[in-house]
């Protein structure tokens, strides 16, 4: 009965999209945005992609794959160095946002086991007057591998996609244009590059079921497959999709912003159950707005979705302040600032406050009678 289910949803799906030959999400091709005679075709399948998966797979994004390679080569070179050596720059310093995180670091909302992860942060490449003015964590580059010679090209060219790709979803939800771009011009943008190690244990999880909190996330091609999307129906999809390809997957932040008519999935990565020698070399840029931006519902997303606001008003910040007090990663600074904002009431109003940030605020001594109230209500 399940493999008959499973059937039919990828029926439905290959009946609203048009695959390629080995793919099972669905695939875009850049050139025809850029062509007026195809744009509203391609600004259509973005939508429905976003809003029926969350995920979308796009070719020819102009990207040159010859600073890709190179990219990657410096990726392993640098995770092929010894643990000493690579906790040389580490991102204690950054609060992991720079620098080196050495496995069982990261962990999903919900697990109590860290991730079989290794993995190397990089922000964006700035002035010294925009380093200063913006306050972002310095980027943190190690002296025995080419990792800031090949990086550095390697992210200002996702950082160049990120205009045409947002003015499309700015299309698709009916924004006004460069909205999103403005946004994210002076933001936090975070390019990870990830080692998932070989010996697995069989049927292993490299990276637990998460979704993502930013605006979007951009991937290039892996090492190896293993990433995975969530269905509606709660079985797992293997993502399929051409080597050359970009996937781009929605974050929290867009959901919130489009009042959840694009769709944030859960997503996992899963080491090869056949291959125990396998092991994956990935990279992606978390795209996010400046910390105070505004992530309230769109009217045009709320009157599009049934006329009522799901999501909360929240800014950026608060939205991220709340997932680092989920994860038990919020500082006690932190706590009293996310009670003291009045995110949590927000968050209460419209079903979508976690139980695990109200109950830290609660332990810390920070919270109000309406925190305290919701969280009898909820028998915690």
């Amino acid at each position: 009965m399940k493999k008959v289910f499973c059937f039919l949803t990828t029926f439905l799906m290959a009946a609203t999209f048009a695959f390629e030959e080995g793919a099972n999400i669905p695939i875009l091709d850049m050139n025809e945005y850029y062509s007026e005679e195809t744009r509203d075709d391609f600004v259509k399948q973005l939508s429905n992609g976003f809003h029926e998966l969350g995920f979308v797979a796009i070719i020819n994004s102009g990207l040159d794959q010859e600073i890709i390679d190179r990219a990657y080569e410096s990726v392993e070179e640098f995770f092929n160095l010894d643990l000493e050596t690579k906790q040389k720059y580490d991102g204690l310093n950054s609060n992991f946002q720079r620098g080196y995180i050495p496995h069982f670091q990261e962990k999903a909302k919900g697990e109590k086991l860290g991730d079989f992860k290794e993995f190397y942060h990089i922000g964006r490449i700035l002035t010294e007057e925009q380093q200063e003015r913006l306050g972002f964590f310095i980027n943190v580059w190690p002296e025995e591998v080419s990792l800031q010679e090949n990086m550095i090209p390697f992210y200002k060219q996702l950082e160049a996609y990120m205009i045409p790709l947002h003015n499309a979803i700015e299309e698709a939800l009916g924004f006004q244009r460069d909205y999103l771009n403005e946004m994210t011009l002076e933001g936090d943008c975070l390019l990870r590059v990830i080692h998932y190690p070989k010996n697995s244990p069989p049927d292993s999880i490299w990276a637990a079921a998460h979704t993502d909190i930013d605006l979007l996330a951009i991937l290039p091609r892996a090492t190896c497959d293993g990433l995975e999307v969530q269905l509606n129906d709660g079985t797992w999809l293997r993502v399929d999709a051409p080597k050359d390809a970009l996937i781009i997957n929605a974050g929290d932040m867009l959901e919130n912003l489009s009042n959840g008519y694009f769709k944030s999935a859960p997503h996992r990565v899963t080491a090869p159950t056949d291959r125990p020698e396998a092991e994956r070399y990935s990279t992606v840029l978390f795209i996010h707005p400046r910390k105070d931006d505004d992530l309230t519902p769109h009217q045009h997303c709320i009157e599009r979705t049934g006329g009522v606001k799901k999501y909360a008003n929240v800014t950026r910040w608060e939205l991220l302040m709340e997932r680092l007090a989920d994860l038990d990663l919020a500082n006690d600074e932190m706590l009293e600032e996310l009670a003291a904002s009045g995110t949590m009431e927000r968050l209460i109003e419209v079903g979508r406050a976690s139980p695990d940030a109200l109950l830290r605020i609660r332990d810390h001594g920070y919270a109000n009678e309406k925190i305290l109230k919701y969280i009898d209500e909820l028998g915690l």
